[in-house]
C-alpha cells in the first residue's frame, strides 16, 4: 500500500510537471485519478496504522485541502494545472521564515530574514 501511494503522489507530480498551464482532458483525468488514489489510499494507511496504534500517517488539514483544491475542482471541469497556480503552503511558508528568522535579534529581524532569504532561495 505505501509503495501505490507513493507512486501515486510521484504521478500526480509528474502529470502537473508535465503539463501547460492548461491541462489536457486526458491529463486532468489522470489527476484526478492519481490524487484520489493517493487521498484514499493515506487515510487507509492512518486508520490501519492507528488501529495498531503505531500512528505513522496522520491526516491532516493539508491532505483535506489538496483534495478538495486540486481533486475535486478538476474533476469539477477546471484545468488550470496546480503546479502553476499554487506556491508553498502556508505552514511550509511559515516553517520556512521561522528557520530564517532563528537566532536574529528582533531589532533587525527583517532586514536579516529578507537577506538570508535571498542568500538562501537565489
Amino acid at each position: 500500500m505505501q509503495a501505490s501511494m507513493a507512486w501515486a503522489a510521484t504521478e500526480f507530480g509528474c502529470v502537473c510537471d508535465e503539463g501547460a498551464l492548461f491541462l489536457t482532458d486526458a491529463q486532468a483525468l489522470r489527476l484526478v485519478e492519481c490524487g484520489t488514489l493517493y487521498a484514499q489510499l493515506h487515510v487507509w494507511l492512518a486508520h490501519n496504522s492507528y488501529v495498531r496504534k503505531t500512528p505513522l500517517y496522520k491526516v491532516r488539514p493539508k491532505l483535506h485541502q489538496f483534495f478538495h483544491d486540486v481533486v475535486l475542482k478538476i474533476d469539477d471541469g477546471s484545468r488550470i494545472n496546480p503546479r502553476h497556480v499554487s506556491c508553498h503552503g502556508d505552514e511550509e511558508l511559515v516553517g520556512k521564515v521561522m528557520r530564517l528568522c532563528k537566532g536574529v535579534h528582533q531589532s533587525n529581524m527583517a532586514t536579516r530574514a529578507l537577506h538570508r532569504y535571498m542568500v538562501e532561495f537565489t
